[in-house]
């Protein structure tokens, strides 16, 4: 007995500490590699992708993508959030992967239908790429907000134009930048005068770019105190995957020198708040944490104490402005797009806002644009205005009507065969519709096609088939390696025949080779063991 329960105590500590082990990490990953000259020339060329994970090299960069497909049109009725923790980051180690959705066909968004990405407080994704071959109509919510990655940013590469390359169509590395950090230093006693400082806003994006963080509130009680500092801690910059950290406000009727905590960069942590007084007796403080992920923790004198403790009643909500990149044919915006910052901690002292993201949305033909949203988050309130976090720097919203080749949009023939021989009128790659006669008897058709673009396919109505007689309709069918599709059609008129003829005959149920619905004489071979044979007339070959 002794010996079954050590073993289960052992079983039991290797499973422990498996267990700790294997909190925060990674599955293991196979990547498929892939080159392209950015991410929408990627979805453009490339429609034989499928779900999995993928390591795109673009311009040098190279960019972790976890894909995600569906075939045909598609319309969302409820809620839909990709991915999961082996695309954002954890405590321990950064995000891993831009999130990319590829509808092959149209894709509708029902009013009240929120889609994104997962998130935690340590952040999203590096950004969410939703691509659409057709029309994009959305009712509902498209959002990035408080989905900022922790990552270093890295330039994005969204579009190659064959003019202008990728001039116009970067996500810069780096966003605006934080605001600078609130200071103060009294070299005298003054028993009767504050010193107040409001937040410095984060530095709005430009040209495709980020907000930055802004900095934490300041609020000193300069009372008995003849030398001391405070300053509150500065935003960060913005990255091409995340808007800016904000800072931690400082609110301090004490001595030395003290500093809250900056909003830490490639879309981090966001800063801590810090407060102190020198007498148990004179007013509670409090420094209010700055946005990040997670945000920034609160710190709170409390009754009877002179130094600051933690208090998450003072501490920032987690999030910044996440990366969002949106591709369609044509594009009817009716709902919301976000991706905005999220507020500072409110205290005494307020946190400062984190910095709003980046939207890029990219069409050859806008019906409606609505009024899509990157704003950065609002300071954390302070005791008064006076002390209220800086403000998060707005991050950018950018439409881009693109020019795309004729063959992405319209695949086309460049040539049309019909039993060798030419259709009417003459065939042209422009026009769509062809008629061809068939003699009575003629009552198959061999249809040939050539592409002029051998990227596309030809997904239907090329071989042989039957005729019917009287007058029918035949469509060939082509797809564009983007997954749009285009028809050419064939009216086929065939004189009905006077006679009747059978459409094969099978021996044992088996067709017989070298049948003709016009040749009336086979001769067939049988072994000499052969006593019977079923012969069977197939009936229906078109009259």
């Amino acid at each position: 007995m002794k010996k079954i329960v050590n073993i289960f105590k052992l079983l039991f500590f290797v499973f422990f500490i498996t267990f700790l082990c294997g909190i925060n990490t990674v599955k293991a990953i196979d990547y498929i590699s892939q080159t392209s000259t950015s991410l929408v020339n990627w979805m453009l060329e490339e429609d034989n992708l499928s779900n999995g994970y993928y390591s795109l090299v673009v311009n040098g960069q190279t960019y972790l993508i976890r894909l995600y497909t569906y075939n045909g049109d598609q319309v969302w009725t409820s809620n839909m959030t990709f991915g999961d923790g082996n695309d954002i980051a954890n405590s321990s180690r950064n995000a891993q992967h831009m999130i990319v959705v590829k509808v092959r066909g149209d894709l509708t968004i029902n009013s009240g239908v929120t889609v994104t990405t997962t998130n935690s407080t340590y952040g999203g994704p590096k950004g969410f790429f939703l691509f659409s071959s057709g029309k994009l109509t959305n009712n509902g919510t498209i959002t990035m907000t408080a989905r900022g990655a922790r990552a270093a940013g890295q330039p994005v590469y969204l579009y190659k134009d064959p003019t202008n390359g990728y001039t116009g169509f970067t996500v810069p590395a780096t966003g605006g930048s934080g605001g600078a950090a609130r200071t103060y230093t009294n070299k005298s006693i003054n028993t009767s005068s504050d010193y107040y400082l409001v937040g410095d806003p984060g530095k709005a994006g430009s040209n495709r770019g980020t907000g930055g963080g802004g900095s934490g509130g300041l609020e000193t009680r300069r009372h008995d105190y003849s030398s001391f500092t405070a300053t509150s801690g500065a935003g960060s910059a913005g990255t091409s995957y995340s808007g800016g950290t904000g800072g931690g406000g400082i609110n301090m009727n004490y001595n030395g020198t003290r500093a809250a905590g900056g909003g830490a960069a490639n879309g981090g942590a966001g800063g801590n708040g810090w407060s102190a007084r020198g007498s148990s007796s004179w007013a509670a403080r409090s420094g209010g944490g700055g946005a990040g992920n997670p945000g920034g923790t609160g710190y709170y004198t409390k009754s009877g104490s002179t130094t600051c403790s933690a208090d998450s009643n003072y501490s920032a909500p987690s999030g910044t402005g996440g990366l969002l990149i949106i591709f369609s044919i044509s594009f009817d915006n009716k709902g919301t797009i976000t991706s905005q910052g999220v507020r500072g901690g409110n205290a005494s002292s307020g946190g400062g806002g984190s910095g709003g993201g980046s939207i890029n949305i990219l069409s050859t033909n806008f019906i409606t644009k609505g009024s899509p949203n990157a704003g950065g988050g609002a300071a954390g309130i302070g005791g008064a205005s006076n002390r209220n976090g800086g403000t998060g720097g707005a991050g950018t919203v950018t439409f881009s009507t693109l020019v795309l080749e004729p063959e992405y949009l319209h695949p086309t023939l460049k040539s049309l065969i019909v039993n060798g021989k030419d259709v009417t009128p003459s065939f042209t790659s422009d026009n769509r519709s062809y008629s061809f006669a068939l003699d009575a008897e003629d009552y198959r058709a061999t249809i040939a096609a050539e592409l002029t673009n051998l990227n596309n396919d030809i997904t239907g109505g090329v071989g042989l088939f039957d005729i019917p007689a009287g007058s029918s309709t035949h469509v060939i069918t082509l797809t564009s390696y983007i997954g749009i599709t285009e028809t050419y059609t064939i009216e086929f008129y065939r004189t009905p025949s006077s006679y009747k003829y059978l459409k094969n005959i099978t021996l044992d149920d088996v067709e017989i080779d070298g049948f003709s619905p016009t040749k009336f004489s086979y001769d067939i071979n049988l072994d000499s063991t052969v006593e019977s044979i079923d012969i069977k007339g197939i009936v229906g070959r078109p009259s």
